[in-house]
């Protein structure tokens, strides 16, 4: 069980590596504005966008109030600046949940209890990547899987055209397949 933890945290640690390379080579240039996902709802660069209607903005906002993004006019930014906020978020409540197993305080107990919460997180985590690529296989060039609040899911495909119908259901239909949770808790959204 030790050697999948460690291969877990290794992959984890590629991936963040990988995506800020990227990021930093796509753009890292300095003519970005910085935005919270506060503002996100009321602007959006050249364009009006209602998110009213969907929640994941809200998810987002909920998961770390202090979250900041660069926005520049493509969306592949935002999909980047969310993999590299939830890998923080991640390597964060990895190092709390260590210290407090290595905390002298720590009971045999605690320790389990808190070795529980890691492999939940790896098990999300793992999850959300196997997702986002077959998602990703369907044709898009990008996808975010993201959890909410009440344990459903919002997805978010990186498309220039709205979704039909028959392409929501497909994704509605890999997530059910995928996460064992009923549609009606599946969101599908694009940017």
């Amino acid at each position: 069980m030790v050697l999948k933890k460690q291969t877990i945290w290794l992959l984890t640690m590629l991936t963040l590596m990988v995506v800020l390379s990227a990021y930093y080579l796509m753009g890292g240039s300095p003519e970005y504005e910085y935005m919270t996902l506060d503002d996100l709802d009321k602007e959006t660069v050249g364009e009006e966008v209602d998110l009213s209607d969907s929640d994941w903005v809200d998810t987002i906002t909920d998961m770390e109030s202090d979250f900041t993004f660069e926005e520049a006019g493509d969306s592949l930014d935002f999909f980047i600046a969310y993999r590299i906020d939830r890998e923080r978020q991640r390597a964060d409540k990895f190092e709390e949940y260590q210290n407090m197993i290595s905390a002298p305080e720590a009971t045999a107990q605690t320790a389990a209890e808190v070795q529980t919460k890691i492999e939940a997180m790896w098990d999300q985590e793992e999850a959300e990547y196997t997702l986002e690529n077959l998602i990703k296989q369907e044709g898009y060039e990008d996808a975010l899987v993201i959890h909410t609040k009440n344990g459903g899911i919002n997805v978010v495909v990186r498309s220039d055209e709205e979704l039909d119908k028959k392409e929501v259901l497909n994704i509605i239909h890999l997530v059910r397949k995928h996460l064992d949770i009923p549609g009606n808790m599946v969101t599908v959204d694009f940017r």
